[in-house]
This record gives C-alpha cells, sequence and structure tokens, in this order.
C-alpha cells in the first residue's frame, strides 16, 4: 500500500461522513481536524515539494485547503448550521475532485513507488499525534 492509497481512503471516508451525516458530534469534527491537519502538515508540503512547473496545482491546493480550514473553524464556533454543513460539504467534495484529478497524479509522477510507500508511515505517525494533541486537549 502506498500513500496515494492511503489518501484517497481518507477522502473516501471522510466524503461518506459528510453525506451520511444526520448529526455533527465531536466524533464527527474530530475525524475532520485530523483530516484537515493531515492536509495541512503533510499534503499540502508534500505537494509543494514535488512542485516544480506545476504551481498553479500548488496554489489550488494551498488556496482550497485554506479556504476548508476557515470554514471548519466557523463551523465549528457557530451554531452548526444545516447551511453550513451544506456549503462545507459542497467545497470538500470540490476539493476531493481536484485533489483526486490533479494532486495525486502529480504525486504518483514525482514520487518514486518505494517513496510513497515509505510516506504510509509517516502518515500514519501524524494521525497518532494527532490523537494524543485531541486527547490532551480533552482533558
Amino acid at each position: 500500500m502506498d500513500i496515494l492509497q492511503v489518501l484517497k481512503a481518507e477522502f473516501k471516508e471522510r466524503t461518506s461522513d459528510l453525506v451520511s451525516s444526520q448529526c455533527v458530534d465531536s466524533a464527527w469534527v474530530s475525524r475532520f481536524e485530523c483530516h484537515l491537519a493531515m492536509e495541512a502538515e503533510f499534503l499540502l508540503p508534500e505537494v509543494q515539494a514535488i512542485c516544480d512547473t506545476e504551481y498553479s496545482v500548488c496554489q489550488r491546493l494551498e488556496r482550497e485547503l485554506l479556504g476548508l480550514l476557515d470554514m471548519f473553524r466557523e463551523f465549528c464556533e457557530s451554531s452548526q448550521s444545516e447551511q453550513q454543513l451544506a456549503l462545507f460539504t459542497e467545497k470538500f467534495l470540490e476539493h476531493t475532485a481536484f485533489v483526486e484529478e490533479k494532486v495525486f497524479p502529480l504525486m504518483r509522477q514525482k514520487i518514486s513507488t518505494p517513496e510513497r510507500e515509505a510516506l504510509v508511515a509517516v502518515i500514519d505517525d501524524l494521525k497518532t499525534e494527532f490523537l494524543v494533541r485531541a486527547a490532551n486537549l480533552a482533558m
């Protein structure tokens, strides 16, 4: 398994969370906090490191991610209306499509298979670190 498969599964799980979401609870919030942290702390820097001529891909990834982070924060700090959730869902689905259509192929082209396989451990460590941080904040 390589990092692209792990990331694709992660995006699929978060999409499922949004599409099938009956209510927003602390577990839902934690899963999205972890996902957005993973994108900000891993995916964006990784893509920036391999972008030599694909600046527009990097710029769009960063712009979309910052927008999603802002929307998510606003959603969590507000009354969490259905309208806000619908807008976040729409933007997240658009972002997911962009990542799958543009970012993943770029990563496949620029990062060797052994390197992509080794990056799985980085994501696992990042998820563990986030869960520890979240548990410490809950105390």
